[in-house]
């Protein structure tokens, strides 16, 4: 935590040094450490790495996409209109739902017109834009979802779910939206009670002869 805080305060040639690791494929496949790249830019709320991070969103890690989207919250409604030219540019951009999380927050018209168009059935995006509508609280959003409900209920149940969510008056706010320190934190896991070395060979008969190589294994529980 106090490194990643020193670089969230750092000079400005740390948000250079971080943009140029992101394009690394060997960070890049290190989903934490991309992870926290993204975070201390969005921190830092570094708009000259949103061409990195809308290349980060094309990532199959599913955690270094949400570590986009939390980046692009930080930034606020200043990313708004180059995230909405990315989108418009690049209709067929992967992780691009991840992107349109910013579009929520800054419901201005155009954005909401991107939304939906492209909330469709053949999208398999389909309920995940239904709850990005939802999320939005525009009229023309909800009326869009409440007549996709209609026709669309039957092939695809899960499509309602947004919508009664709505009239439940739940809370839709995006949890990327709170704290770095509680949006990933990670705990080391409690040591149990000593165990016994008798009962290891009682129950599963001598213990193993391989030698010590003087090698320590280490186990961590990482929770997002």
């Amino acid at each position: 935590v106090e490194t990643i805080e020193s670089l969230i305060a750092g000079p400005p040639d740390v948000e250079e040094v971080l943009q140029d690791l992101l394009k690394s494929p060997s960070v890049r496949d290190d989903s934490w450490a991309a992870l926290w790249g993204l975070v201390i830019l969005g921190e830092r709320k570094s708009l000259q790495a949103l061409p990195v991070l809308f290349d980060c969103a094309s990532s199959t890690n599913d955690l270094v996409r949400e570590g986009v989207e939390f980046a692009l919250l930080r930034l606020g409604e200043a990313a708004l209109a180059p995230t909405l030219d990315f989108l418009n540019a690049h209709p067929d951009a992967p992780g691009r739902i991840h992107l349109m999380a910013l579009l929520v927050e800054h419901p201005r018209r155009e954005a909401v017109n991107l939304l939906i168009r492209e909330f469709c059935p053949e999208s398999h995006d389909f309920v995940d834009l239904g709850w990005l509508l939802a999320q939005t609280g525009d009229e023309r959003a909800i009326a869009t979802l409440e007549k996709a409900v209609a026709e669309f209920e039957r092939f695809v149940p899960d499509i309602r779910q947004p919508l009664d969510a709505l009239q439940r008056k739940d809370d839709l706010s995006n949890p990327l939206k709170g704290d770095w320190r509680a949006c990933w934190n990670w705990e080391v896991p409690p040591e149990g009670p000593a165990e016994d070395p008798d009962d290891e060979i009682k129950e599963h008969g001598t213990p193993s002869s391989e030698p010590d190589l003087g090698l320590t294994p280490r186990s961590y529980e990482l929770t997002c």
